[in-house]
Order: structure tokens, then sequence, then C-alpha cells
């Protein structure tokens, strides 16, 4: 399960400046149809850039170019240029599609890995320079022309390791894609024509073509079962009241709810204003009566739509909506099961939901793969209206396998639990990085919560709640397995941090020290080796509880032990890939994967002794 989902940025703004290297936002790690469900939390101090990538993905997927003003404009000792480019791979594959400021045409790109039955040869890639070199010359001239010949003479010298020789084709055919686009049939002809099949086949760069974007989207599509190229949706939070239930007949098109109402059930604000002017000659309310009738099954599928949407799947529990077209008031109902409700009374999590489907998704579709960007959401919310917030986003991104990307300052919408969310706009000397790995710092510093906290412009003490047993565990694979678990299983009181491992070798005793001053009464559990041994050697008597593995079971000496060879097979834990466990996470809190009773059964032991003892 390697798949991944991601924006890679080339100086935007101030955002992947060519010293410092791209930005990457990492949208989902596992992009799998049934798995893509994800809530992304961009978090940065103020003019850290938090903004610019939010209007990089809006820009990426609308119709209009990259603007030549979202260069730089602190770079003045060269000419740049802003590239955004969204890229989907399964490590086997990989799909490009890129806009540039120098370019009004965006690239499509399909890249092959080359297989053991299909592998690229010296020959190969002898034949590709050759053909790159002599279009070069052709239609683009030098740099192009220069760098394809150096590497053919390298390749003919001394030959070219299979990184460089794969290195080589793929960044040359993403340099030289925008020129065979602009070149004309003729030269992109020549092109394909001086390229041999084999190297077509093992390799697709390079070679656009006409009906670029038509093929790598229906590749795609083919592929993974849903479209390349999300739609994007950029929510403005709007909220909807008591107040908002009902209308004047004279200016139903006022009203925000009655607006997405109409327009989601095709009945036109003209035809509403001709059967109530026909109902102010006649004073037949039949007429208001048929209109009623008219549109009730188109209510029906709305109301259906929203309980499918918001999980509400018992009977007792659906929602049920109705429109009553009466004759001084058009009025919007609604009820649970046989309960009418007071709009204003319900959860956070609700209004927010009922704000969200009739502000906006009720007139927009929601496909797999769709983007939704919410910048700054909740701000209004009290802290336990913004933790169910963000529950509630999570759970509606999983469900319907939409990637949801806010920003935040508040640390209450950050999860300690789901610190995977977490994506960070560092800034650096010469503009700002994303930090897609919240747990990766200086393997002297085991605190990964000071990232963050910094970045929220905050204090650690407030996106830990003091109340809840802090529990620190070796790495992020460790920490994404049990926070899984413990979601899965409907575990609340224990919330876990990853601290970077236990220190070198001989060193576990001031790794404790460092452990302590994030809180002095946490519990830190650690493998069953040598250095689980000497850490909980070292942190007697000094507040810091050391737990390892085999003290719970003798035969748990590492986390993964903890699974049945086929789950742990299933999701590739041998690799103890971050990737891997994220997508394990997900698979657990989505329920998308059964797993054995045997490793259900050991993580119900493991987090009972963590919470009793």
């Amino acid at each position: 399960m390697s798949f991944k989902r991601k924006m890679i940025l080339s100086d935007y703004c101030n955002l992947g400046i060519e010293s410092d290297g791209p930005a990457t936002l990492i949208l989902d790690q596992n992009a799998e149809k049934g798995y893509l469900g994800n809530l992304v939390v961009l978090v940065g101090p103020n003019n850290s850039g938090k903004s610019n990538v939010l209007d990089a993905l809006t820009s990426l997927f609308s119709n209009a170019a990259v603007s030549a003003d979202l260069k730089p404009d602190f770079i003045f000792d060269k000419e740049t240029t802003a590239k955004v480019s969204f890229s989907v791979t399964d490590g086997t594959e990989t799909f490009i599609y890129t806009k540039t400021s120098a370019s009004s045409t965006p690239t499509w790109e399909h890249i092959k890995k080359a297989t053991e039955e299909k592998k690229i040869t010296q020959d190969d890639v002898i034949k590709y320079l050759e053909a790159a070199s002599n279009f070069a010359r052709s239609y683009v001239g030098d740099p192009y022309y220069t760098q394809a010949a150096n590497a053919l003479a390298k390749a003919k010298d001394k030959g070219l390791s299979e990184d460089e020789l794969a290195g080589f084709i793929n960044n040359f055919g993403k340099t030289i894609n925008n020129v065979v686009n602009s070149s004309g049939s003729a030269g992109r002809a020549t092109y394909q024509n001086q390229i041999s099949q084999s190297i077509k086949d093992k390799y697709h760069v390079g070679i656009p073509g006409a009906n670029a974007q038509q093929t790598v989207a229906a590749e795609f599509e083919k592929k993974f079962g849903y479209a390349f190229v999300p739609n994007i949706h950029l929510y403005a939070e709007s909220k909807l009241g008591n107040n908002s239930l009902s209308v004047s007949p004279n200016n139903p098109a006022a009203n925000a709810l009655f607006n997405s109402l109409f327009n989601s059930i095709g009945l036109p604000i003209d035809e509403i204003r001709k059967v109530y002017a026909a109902y102010s000659q006649t004073h037949n309310i039949s007429l208001l009566t048929r209109l009623e009738n008219k549109v009730k099954p188109k209510i029906q599928l709305i109301v259906d739509r929203f309980n499918n949407l918001y999980f509400s799947h018992d009977e007792h529990f659906k929602y049920d909506f109705e429109l009553k077209f009466e004759n001084n008031l058009i009025s919007f109902g609604l009820m649970q099961g046989n309960k009418v409700i007071n709009l204003e009374k319900q959860s956070t999590g609700f209004r927010y939901f009922f704000d969200l489907f009739f502000n906006y998704l009720n007139n927009s579709p929601c496909n797999p793969g769709d983007i939704l960007i919410m910048d700054e959401p909740g701000t209004c919310l009290h802290v336990k209206g913004q933790e169910e917030l963000r529950s509630f986003l999570k759970e509606f991104a999983m469900k319907n396998d939409l990637t949801i990307v806010i920003s935040t300052h508040s640390p209450f919408l950050v999860d300690p639990n789901n610190l995977d969310e977490v994506r960070m706009v560092v800034p650096t000397s010469n503009g700002s990085l994303i930090n897609n790995d919240f747990y990766y710092s200086n393997d002297d510093d085991p605190d990964t919560l000071t990232p963050i906290a910094n970045a929220l412009t905050t204090r650690n003490s407030v996106v830990l709640d003091p109340d809840k047993k802090l529990m620190l565990v070796e790495g992020i694979t460790d920490y994404n397995y049990i926070t899984g678990f413990a979601n899965s299983l409907g575990i609340v009181d224990l919330v876990f941090l990853p601290i970077n491992g236990l220190g070198k070798k001989g060193d576990q005793k001031d790794r404790i020290g460092k452990l302590l001053k994030i809180r002095r009464d946490a519990t830190l559990l650690a493998d069953g080796d040598t250095a689980g041994q000497k850490s909980k050697e070292a942190a007697k008597d000094t507040g810091l509880t050391v737990v390892c593995l085999d003290e719970i079971d003798p035969s748990w000496k590492e986390i993964e032990d903890l699974f049945d060879k086929k789950d742990a097979e299933a999701f590739s834990l041998p690799n103890k890939k971050s990737g891997e466990s994220e997508a394990l996470k997900a698979a657990l809190i989505n329920h998308k994967y059964s797993f054995s009773d045997k490793t259900v059964s050991n993580f119900k032991k493991l987090l009972k002794y963590l919470e009793d003892n």
C-alpha cells in the first residue's frame, strides 16, 4: 500500500525556492480508492505561507494559467518559473499533472517504472539520448542539446548506473515536454519517430502527443477507478440558524438555504413567483399544494443524500426535511425520526455539517478523490466544538473518499492521537518549506511536539490534555499502530507521542532527562531489548515510568510482534515505513480491513495494561 497523492511547488511565491528544493505537500499516504479519505491539518505561524499552499491547490486545478506574479518577488539575480505539480504514484507507476508560469498549457505525464522483464539497457538509453540530442539541436538549442550531448558522451564512455539511466530519462523528459508541445505537429512527430518503441513502452515521458491529457486521464481512471484530476472545493463558512428556515415568497432568492434548495431541485425562482402571482389573484390554495407535491420527490432525494453523507442509517435517527408553500411564507422543516428538532440546539458537528451541506455540498458533486479546502474553520466555536468539528471532518472525509485540507492556528483542531494529519509550513532563510513529518526532529531531541506547538504559536501543554495519561512510544510506526487501535477500540483516556527512539547506545540516561522535560509523569513504552531495559534502569526514581513490551507479554520484543503474520504482510510491516503504518491506521479507523482476532486481542491486552498501570 505505497500509494501517494501529493502537490509539489517550485519557486511558487515563498515556497520551494531552488536552494531549499521543492516544497511537497502529501495529501494522502494511500491514494487507493476506498482508502482515500484523509484530513490534512496545515499549521504554521503568520506569514509562513499557509495561504500560498491553499492558493496553489486552488489554482492548480482551475482553468487559469499560473500567473508570472506568483514567482518569488525576492529573487533578483536570475529568472525563475513558478511551477505547481500534482502527482499520484503507487510505486510502479506515476501520474503527473503540471502547470508553470512559463506556459499556458499544462503537461500530463504517465511514468512507468522499468520492470525486471522490461529493464532499460545501456543501448536503450544511448538510443534515447541520441534521439533527444537530435531533437534538442533541431528544435530547442542550448542548454538542452548540451545537456543531452554530455549525458550521451558519458553513456558511451563508461556507462550510467541504473538509477542514472532512469533518472536522466525522467528528468530530461519532463524538461522537454513543454518544448515538444510548442514545436507543432511536425516537431512532435519527429521526436516520436526518433525514439524507439521499446523506450516508449518503458518510460512514458517526453512524448506528450496531441491527446496527452485524455490518454493520461483515461489510463489513470482505468487503473485506480476514479478521476486523476480532482475537483477542488473552496468552502467559505456561513452559519444557518432558525431564522433561515422561512422566507417571504416575494424574495425567496434572498435566503441562502432556499437558494440552495431551489437550485438543487431545479425549481426556478421565476416559477415560484408566477405560482404566487396566480395565487394572489385566485386565492386557490391548490396552486401551492400542486407546487409542493411537484417538489416533494426531489426533496426526498436531498433527504437521502444528507443522511447518507451524515452517516444516519438507523431509521430512528434519520433526518427528514419538508418544504411547505403557504400563503405568505415558504418554510423548511426538520425532524429526526418522529421528533421535531430545534436547529440552533443541535450539536456542533451537526450544525457545521448542516451549514456545509446546504451552503455547498447540496449543489456540488462529491466524488472520490475530490479535495475540500477550508481556511481557518470553526474559529468561532468553543474548545469542545472545535474538537468535535475535527472529528466530524475526519469521519466525513474517510467515509466519502475525500481529502479535506484545513489551515488553522487553533491547537484544538490538532488531535495529539492523530498528529499524522499535521503538515507544518516552516520558514527558512529563503522562504518556506512544508514538513509532512511532524515526528522528524534532531536525533538528539526526542520532543516531537514542540515543532507543532511552535507552528501553532502556542505551548505543548495546550496541545496535550493534562488530564489524560501521556504515553511516549519509540517511533512513528509504533505511534500509528497504537493510536489506530486505541481509536478503533474507543480508548479515550490515553494520549500518545512518538519520541524518535531511545537514543544512541549507552545514552539512555541523557535521553530520559530530555523526556522528563516533556512531562514528568509520563509513561514510556519501550521495546523488550537491551536499549529498553537500560532506559528502564535510567528512569528509576525520576518520575518517568518505563514499561517494556516483554513485561506485558514475554513473546513481545517489538510492536510488530503483536500482529498476526497475515496482517503484518498485508501492510508490509517488516519495512517499518511511516506510509504503511499510516495506511494501517486509516484502515483501522474507517474499518476498511478486517484484522485477525489475534492482532485485535493483543492490542486490547496492551492498551488495557497501559490504562490500568
